[in-house]
């Protein structure tokens, strides 16, 4: 029993220094991964939003995209604006993915780069050939091509 008691002990006191670590209790920071890229390379295709997403009587489309923190249809996109894009590109040590369909919602920014800056640049700007920078924002649809939204922002590198 009491070496039961001592072995109980020994863990609760390697449990409790693993907490502590660098004065702080807890777990560790989570590193920023605002440099992330999770796929880099040219702009494929480029999909526009469709004519009204909602019935002819005015109501909402119960066929209409979900957004899945809000569980509500998302608001519809105005009519021709770009709501997604086909993005490949090779796969390297710190870009795991080589193709992919990236959604675009509200909070996406899109950057361009002009010389060490980055500057606003207009969603219309994307096109096929252009050649972006994505990190991915939520949860990755593991299919082929995988199926994600696009986090804070989108480089647009050259077009």
């Amino acid at each position: 029993m009491s070496k039961i008691l001592a072995g109980l002990a020994f863990f609760i006191v390697i449990s409790g220094t693993a907490l502590f670590v660098d004065g702080k209790i807890g777990i560790q920071e989570q590193p920023d991964h605002s440099d992330r890229i999770d796929i880099r390379g040219t702009v494929t295709s480029v999909a526009k939003a469709p004519h009204a997403a909602s019935s002819a009587s005015g109501t909402p489309d119960p066929n209409a995209s979900v957004s899945s923190k809000e569980a509500v249809p998302a608001k519809p996109s105005p009519e021709g604006k770009i709501i997604s894009i086909m993005v490949e590109g090779p796969k390297t040590e710190n870009v795991p993915y080589d193709k992919a369909s990236v959604s675009l919602r509200e909070h996406t920014k899109l950057y361009k780069k002009q010389g060490a800056e980055l500057v606003r640049a207009a969603v219309e700007e994307l096109k096929v050939g252009s050649e972006v920078e994505i990190a991915f924002d939520g949860p990755v649809a593991e299919s082929y091509p995988v199926q994600a939204v696009a986090g804070k922002r989108v480089i647009l590198n050259k077009q």
